[in-house]
């Protein structure tokens, strides 16, 4: 429930308030820690996935893909996320998370978030995301305002590879382990 009310807040704002594509790709928003988003005054981990996929809506929405989404012509799916967690976050602390886009190809879109509170870094995470529509695969180098907001990568060629390479070895894993 509690988050609902954070998704309908930011929906109210999207409509009525047009935001553009930000000049340095960072789409940023801001938020209070609640008592309901504490294990024992601290941010539990299933809290930093939800504000996750608030930023990740947010991203979508800005781009002005929420009509497809709402309506039910595409379905964003996450495939991967991994957090890496610097300090924690406490009850009633302001923070704020700013998501850019890192990398996409015509199946998959890398978004970094990082946590920030008090000018410092709070957690860091990294989604892999794909567009589907009526069970295929939308092809990213033709949605809309993808190139407005991120016409390059922020990784360089070798990590590129080094990141197919190490996706490409866990699938080999997982099979080899089932």
């Amino acid at each position: 429930m509690r988050l609902r009310f954070r998704f309908l807040w930011l929906l109210l704002r999207a409509v009525l308030k047009k935001e553009d594509i930000p000049p340095d790709g960072r789409y940023v928003l801001h938020f209070w820690l609640m008592p309901f988003d504490c294990v024992v005054l601290l941010a539990g981990n299933d809290r930093y996935h939800a504000f996750l996929d608030l930023c990740r809506f947010h991203v979508a929405l800005v781009l002005g893909w929420w009509r497809k989404l709402l309506f039910g012509s595409w379905r964003a799916q996450l495939v991967s996320c991994s957090i890496s967690h610097r300090a924690p976050l406490r009850v009633f602390e302001r923070f704020t998370v700013s998501t850019r886009i890192i990398h996409f190809n015509t199946r998959f879109l890398w978004l970094i978030h990082t946590f920030e509170s008090n000018n410092a870094s709070i957690a860091i995470a990294v989604s892999k995301l794909t567009l589907q529509s009526h069970h295929a695969s939308v092809n990213l180098r033709s949605v809309p305002h993808l190139f407005e907001a991120n016409n390059y990568s922020l990784l360089d060629p070798t990590t590129i590879s080094k990141l197919y390479w190490i996706e490409q070895f866990l699938k080999q894993h997982a099979r080899s382990c089932s």
